[in-house]
């Protein structure tokens, strides 16, 4: 029979004690699959004292099966019973204890015999847990939902910046006009009154556009913060479009 030594914890694991474990435990494996079950115990054992994770101790119940020592066996199922609440085969395995106990009691005596239950298979082992990843904080700049919460207002800059565009070309536009009034030729000023036009047209279209664009971003800002928590600081605005122009209007609370 294999003494299994009870395991104290002193200590929190460190990451190095965790990864450590880790390495033992896929040791262990390849030894159990090739039936090397007293030297995948012996390093199930180390796992733990590393890092308690519960099922260490299931798999060093399979491994102590395997080598016919039926009450070590019964000993770390029921430990690995006692620390885990979150077994979904727990019944399967009280079974498989319940079988190991008639068995001890049909076999009473210092050495164990192979002649109970076969040895687990060899496929029957359960793999450690990944470690847990925290998640980023709300509000993290590298979240979408900040990448959302700039949209917005970049929108809004942009539109402000075309709105911009809109009054070098009106300026541009009034210019033209000016000089084609006070062309002494008929054909010099028609001509530019021709660019004063197109320049006012695209005047009017940077204006609408960027009109709407820097609104539209700012509402949706203000929508934003408004879900998020924050009072606004608009209640709501308005554009208007003419012919020659265009006018935002503002409504405050």
């Amino acid at each position: 029979m294999i003494a299994i030594a009870a395991h104290t914890a002193t200590a929190q694991p460190t990451p190095g004690d965790r990864a450590r474990a880790l390495e033992l435990f896929r040791d262990s494996d390849a030894h159990y699959k090739r039936g090397e079950f007293e030297k995948a115990a012996e390093l199930l054992r180390d796992a733990y004292a590393l890092h308690p994770e519960p099922i260490l101790l299931y798999n060093l119940a399979r491994a102590l099966e395997g080598l016919g020592d039926f009450p070590g066996a019964i000993e770390q199922y029921e430990r690995y019973l006692n620390a885990d609440t979150q077994i979904a085969d727990r019944g399967a395995i009280e079974r498989r204890v319940a079988t190991l106990r008639a068995q001890v009691e049909r076999t009473r005596g210092p050495t164990p015999t192979h002649a109970g239950p076969p040895p687990p298979p060899m496929s029957d082992i359960r793999t450690p847990p990944p470690p847990r990843v925290s998640s980023p904080p709300r509000g993290d700049a590298a979240s979408p939902r900040a990448g959302a919460g700039r949209l917005p207002w970049v929108i809004a800059g942009t539109g402000g910046a075309v709105v911009g565009v809109g009054a070098v070309f009106g300026y541009l536009s009034q210019a033209r006009h000016d000089d084609a009034v006070a062309a002494p030729i008929q054909a010099d000023a028609a001509r530019l009154q021709d660019r004063a036009h197109t320049f006012a047209t695209v005047a009017n279209v940077a204006f609408a556009v960027g009109g709407v664009a820097a609104v539209a971003g700012v509402a949706w800002g203000l929508y934003a913060r408004r879900h998020d928590g924050a009072r606004p600081t608009v209640a709501g605005a308005r554009i208007d479009v003419g012919p020659t122009a265009v006018a935002a209007t503002w409504v405050f609370p």
